[in-house]
């Protein structure tokens, strides 16, 4: 099938073959420069960049995944390719579109397995997976592109129905903890990653046991420290905005920013806050997150947080409500973050409000144990009462919350920035084509 074919990527005002597509849509994104982060990046990174940029000049490079608009890969990807475009790659995205909610439904219970649910998935569960990535596939031509990155678990098993996948090289972008991953789900994942070219994790703890993967890259995802939402803003300002969500600003505040999802441990949360509160009376709490309607999982992780909170006056939840900078706001604003997720693949709400200078309490899992430093930038905790004493520690310590700040925001500079996730990009392309 004659799809995916290439449509100019200037003029935007030109209509992109894309639109005859069903399951695919183009995002269509304006190049920009990585000049930006000169001030505040290291210029040794900048030029390894520019190096390995030239070398790929021209090349046509798609990233595929599963959502325009909500979650991690997709904010990742919304910065990421402009500065791919903006370095001279023929960079591109597109996104599912249209997609039955069964199907998000099964990848979701999919993305639970991989972190180690153990409740194994009916074989009519994976044919839906199955299925609709064998269409996915006939609508795919790979001789379109140089390079085809698949983002995440939802169209990992799309080349295994392609026929050829000709001269292009496919690389899988994992953005899950798999240290747990179940046998069942590891077997299926590792039969569907056999045929690419190469693999790119989070942590070395994620690699699958037993891959033999081509080409293997460790590199944890980066923040755009340059973007509205994490731009920087007073604490006037911030006070001022979230004071409109009821929130009272003469009193501490300890933040999570978060999905409503099972990992995230919400209501492990509000038994936290309550512990600390019985040492620190004044303290509030804010959960602010996002869902879709038709996620019934999200609807009832909040009906928990809900029925937890309930009779709490200092819990404010918060629900599609924020923008980006309300978000920032409350990152800003926030005497501490919390990250307490019992899984997690990396969490970049952890390094946007370390980038903000709040301390970060989060759980010792994952990717946070990358970004959060243990009693240098934050501190990392293992269930509720840890968390309650850390809590009631850092309210009590302006200064130890300060210089944690300031040690967050370096380490993020030093290792959670895009421009370091573009250049481990640029040259894992480079690897796989030598």
């Amino acid at each position: 099938m004659d799809v995916l074919k290439r449509a100019p990527i200037y003029p935007r005002t030109q209509p992109s073959r894309m639109m005859m597509v069903k399951m695919l849509k183009k995002i269509d994104l304006w190049p920009r420069s990585i000049e930006g982060y000169r001030s505040i990046m290291d210029a040794g990174l900048l030029n390894e960049i520019y190096s390995s940029a030239g070398q790929l000049k021209g090349k046509r490079v798609l990233h595929i995944n599963s959502t325009p608009n909500r979650g991690g890969v997709a904010e990742i990807l919304a910065n990421l390719i402009p500065l791919l475009k903006g370095l001279g790659i023929d960079a591109e995205w597109y996104s599912l579109h249209n997609v039955p909610s069964n199907f998000y439904r099964v990848t979701k219970a999919i993305h639970n397995g991989l972190q180690g649910h153990p409740r194994p998935l009916p074989q009519s569960d994976w044919k839906v997976y199955e299925d609709f990535n064998r269409k996915l596939a006939k609508q795919l031509d790979p001789q379109n592109w140089d390079f085809i990155f698949i983002q995440d678990h939802q169209l990992t098993a799309a080349l295994s129905f392609l026929p050829s996948k000709g001269k292009s090289k496919w690389l899988w972008r994992s953005h899950t903890d798999s240290i747990n991953t179940k046998p069942e789900y590891q077997q299926r994942f590792l039969e569907y990653l056999q045929p690419y070219d190469g693999a790119i994790f989070t942590m070395r703890e994620y690699v699958f046991k037993d891959s033999h993967l081509k080409h293997l890259m460790i590199s944890p995802p980066a923040i755009e420290g340059l973007n509205p939402k994490n731009l920087p803003m007073s604490k006037i300002e911030a006070r001022r905005i979230i004071g409109k969500f009821g929130i009272d600003t003469s009193c501490p505040l300890i933040t999570q920013i978060s999905r409503f999802d099972p990992w995230k441990d919400l209501p492990g949360v509000v038994e936290a806050w309550k512990l600390a509160k019985a040492k620190v009376p004044k303290i509030q709490l804010a959960i602010v997150g996002n869902f879709t309607v038709d996620d019934l999982q999200a609807k009832m992780i909040l009906s928990q947080v809900r029925k937890a909170a309930s009779g709490l006056p200092d819990v404010h939840i918060i629900t599609n409500q924020a923008g980006p900078r309300a978000i920032k706001a409350f990152q800003t604003a926030s005497d501490i973050i919390l990250q307490k997720s019992i899984r997690e693949g990396f969490g970049l709400t952890v390094s946007e409000a370390m980038w903000s200078k709040t301390p970060v309490i989060g759980g010792n899992v994952g990717g946070i144990i990358l970004q959060i430093i243990h009693n240098k930038n934050g501190y990392l905790v293992n269930d509720v009462e840890d968390c309650a004493k850390r809590i009631v520690e850092l309210i009590q310590d302006l200064r130890k919350r300060r210089n944690m700040g300031k040690a967050g925001q370096r380490h993020v500079r030093e290792n959670f920035l895009l421009p370091r996730l573009v250049r481990d990009e640029l040259k894992f392309m480079l690897e796989v084509s030598s």
